[in-house]
């Protein structure tokens, strides 16, 4: 299943709600996100309107904005994206960083919830702090929980072995999708079912709601995680590539 520009497009306006930034603004055809540096999807420029992006003024606009913040220039590209912007691009030395598939499904009828998944629609400080844990964090838990403060309606999972949270997700609802973000399994919990579990649990939840379609977004060479995704009926719908401007010089 490759998914046309038009339906990849909708994903990415998603994709976009669902990982808030602490500033954004629409530039001549890019969206510009920016969040103190935490994570590539809330500091990049993703393309909205291609007519102008490909222009030098306009990327020279993104990239001074970056670089008044003291933060290397980030675009996010799909494999939809215009190759004027590419060669751009290419000319001014950016790399290539986490190529990344879009994976997506569609239900006709809801999974079997897991008895030990429990699922909240409020973040806890004990769900913030497990996955803060889970995701070695350290000094960004902060920056998680103010991303998560400005989400969607969202459904916070978990499961415990004994007093730990040995493994996470996070849904977030978007009309009838669901975009599962932060799918995470503690180490000595592995391969044994709790990501599937997870995402089981999360659909069968947000179907009483309407929900009909899923997402979810996962590094190109994460084969484990991509085959887990596909045994639970998710397909890849589209790539990804983030694209770094190099170091400015002194």
């Amino acid at each position: 299943m490759n998914l046309g520009a038009d339906h990849s497009h909708q994903l990415e306006q998603l994709a976009a709600a669902a990982w808030p930034a602490r500033q954004q603004q629409v530039m001549d055809g890019w969206l510009w996100r920016e969040h103190g540096g935490y994570t590539k999807r809330a500091n990049s420029a993703w393309l909205l309107d291609a007519t102008d992006a490909a222009h030098p003024a306009a990327l020279d606009r993104v990239e001074a904005r970056y670089r008044a913040l003291g933060l290397r220039p980030l675009f996010k590209l799909t494999e939809h994206t215009p190759q004027a912007v590419v060669q751009q691009l290419d000319a001014r030395g950016y790399t290539c960083l986490d190529e990344s598939l879009v994976m997506y499904r569609h239900w006709t009828q809801p999974a079997t919830a897991h008895p030990a998944v429990q699922i909240s629609p409020a973040c806890s400080d004990a769900w913030l702090a497990a996955t803060s844990r889970l995701l070695q964090l350290s000094d960004q838990g902060l920056q998680l929980a103010s991303i998560l403060q400005a989400l969607p309606p969202s459904l916070y999972a978990w499961v415990t072995h004994g007093d730990e949270v040995i493994a996470v997700g996070l849904g977030v609802v978007q009309g009838d999708h669901i975009g599962f973000c932060d799918l995470i399994t503690a180490p000595t919990h592995r391969r044994q079912g709790w990501a599937r579990a997870i995402v089981d649990s999360l659909q069968a939840h947000a179907w009483q709601h309407g929900v009909r379609h899923g997402w979810l977004q996962v590094v190109a060479d994460n084969q484990g995680a991509r085959a887990l995704y596909q045994q639970t009926g998710f397909h890849e719908g589209y790539r990804y590539v983030y694209r770094q401007a190099p170091q400015a010089t002194q």
